[in-house]
């Protein structure tokens, strides 16, 4: 369900940019952060099945979805990306996980990028 309210809150914003304007495709470029914990094939699957329900079976719609890595400050002084994150599946589901320094190992650090849900793009025909 997660995934899927991510999704309708994306198709959500680009309905508005489109208004009632009739159209056949629709590309979306949209970056997701890691600490979301969204499985962006269910994302972008979700996307598709949405849209179509909205504005109808023939448009074609391409969703293309990057995902950003967390970056943190720790009091230690590390600044700079997070390659792993953990979390248990009952965790992910509430969005809820554990970042640690890699330097020091603390988890009092402050979460700086990572958590974003940004449309960079919208094209329609």
């Amino acid at each position: 369900m997660h995934d899927i309210s991510a999704a309708q809150s994306i198709v959500n914003e680009v309905l508005k940019k489109i208004g009632n304007r009739k159209i056949r495709k629709v590309e979306i470029d949209v970056t997701l952060g890691m600490l979301r914990l969204h499985n962006p094939e269910n994302v972008r699957f979700y996307i598709s099945e949405i849209v179509k329900g909205k504005l109808g079976e023939g448009v074609k719609v391409k969703a293309n979805i990057d995902i950003t890595k967390p970056e943190i400050t720790c009091r230690c002084g590390f600044s700079g990306a997070v390659s792993s994150v953990k979390t248990d599946e009952h965790l992910a589901h509430h969005g809820i996980c554990e970042i640690k320094c890699p330097v020091c190992g603390s988890t009092d650090v402050k979460v700086e990028k990572g958590r974003e849900c940004i449309i960079r793009k919208i094209k329609v025909q």
